[in-house]
């Protein structure tokens, strides 16, 4: 990760790829277990494309998510790269970030 948030010539397609290949099989659980969920943050707000799309690729994992990634997401948006903004909006709509409350009261009525 270090390389990648290097400011030197760093060749982000292919470290990004081989990343991508290496992350792909891991579930998001597995992932905030290896403590990569700050960096996913960090991804998200990188200045390099093949970052953002690789922590969308992960984000896209997620089943729920906080205000803190909904912000990224969000600000994924406005990306240089409109293809960043695209893959934030197919990710935001199919995570939903907002999940539906159970509003669903039950009650128990007596009938005499």
């Amino acid at each position: 990760m270090e390389l990648l948030l290097s400011d030197q010539d760093v060749p982000y397609r292919q470290v990004t790829r081989a990343l991508s290949a290496i992350l792909a099989p891991m579930s998001f659980e597995e992932l905030r277990g290896m403590g990569l969920y700050p960096g996913m943050l960090e991804g998200l707000g990188a200045k390099v494309p093949d970052i953002q799309l690789l922590a969308l690729d992960q984000t896209a994992k997620m089943s729920e998510m906080d205000d803190d990634m909904v912000t990224a997401l969000i600000d994924c948006f406005g990306a240089e790269d409109p293809g960043v903004g695209k893959r934030a909006v197919e990710v935001i709509t199919a995570v939903n970030p907002f999940p539906q409350k159970s509003t669903r009261r039950f009650s128990l009525f007596l009938f005499v």
